[in-house]
C-alpha cells in the first residue's frame, strides 16, 4: 500500500478524502438548488410542499452517510 505512516502519505490522504467528500456534497447541494428552484416556480406549490421536504430530508440522510463514510479512517 502507497499509505504509510509517513506524514506526507497521511497529508495526501486525507486531501483525497476530504477532496472526494467536498465534491459529493457540494455536487448534492447544487442538485437540491435546482429542484427547489424548479419546485417552487410551479403553480401547484402549495401541494407539492411535501414532495419538498422529503427531497430536503433525503439530502441530509444520503450527505450525512456520505460525510460518516469518508471521516471514518484511520489507526
Amino acid at each position: 500500500c502507497w499509505m504509510l505512516k509517513e506524514e506526507k502519505s497521511q497529508l495526501a490522504h486525507y486531501i483525497i478524502n476530504i477532496g472526494l467528500l467536498v465534491v459529493v456534497v457540494s455536487s448534492g447541494a447544487v442538485m437540491l438548488f435546482l429542484v427547489v428552484r424548479e419546485i417552487r416556480n410551479r403553480p401547484d406549490w402549495k401541494k407539492i410542499h411535501v414532495a419538498f421536504l422529503s427531497i430536503w430530508g433525503l439530502t441530509c440522510l444520503f450527505g450525512t452517510t456520505w460525510g460518516l463514510g469518508f471521516l471514518n479512517f484511520g489507526p
